[in-house]
């Protein structure tokens, strides 16, 4: 299996868990925040969606989609259905590199330049990071499922 299949497996493992996981937060905890300076179920898989579309840009060359993420009034459903699409999306970009594209770099809209193989790396690990965010939000609310 190439790299690029392996890490595109490993971007929609992590999606499906972290999707899986938000399906199972009850309806009274998806906007409860447990500081007001922290995010929400929503608001972390809202901002999920937009760095999946951010790190799809950038790893595919395109130019990164600003304010392609107006889900803030949407249904929570269709959020995770945001969620699970975006994934997918990215997934498909690294699936289709070519090895010779995964030793390039890619200028950031902020100036910084991210060799491809970390921006692959980097995408993953973030998805992974807010399953387990919300995973260990609802063990604050009593749930100790796992909710692959």
């Amino acid at each position: 299996m190439s790299a690029q299949q392996t890490s595109s497996e490993q971007i929609l493992k992590a999606t499906e868990y972290l999707c899986n996981y938000a399906q199972h937060v009850p309806a009274d905890k998806v906007d409860w925040k447990p500081d007001s300076s922290t995010k929400s179920v929503r608001e972390i898989l809202e901002h999920t969606i937009e760095v999946n579309q951010f790190f799809k840009s950038l790893i595919s060359g395109a130019a990164p989609e600003k304010g392609a993420t107006p889900l803030k009034s949407e249904k929570y459903e269709k959020i995770i259905t945001g969620v699970r699409s975006s994934g997918e999306e990215l997934a498909g970009v690294i699936r289709n590199l070519k090895d010779t594209q995964l030793r390039e770099s890619r200028q950031a809209p902020q100036g910084k330049s991210w060799e491809v193989t970390r921006a692959i790396g980097t995408a993953g690990t973030h998805i992974a990071y807010h399953w387990g965010q919300i995973g260990y939000l609802q063990t604050i609310w009593g749930d100790a499922e796992d909710h692959f």
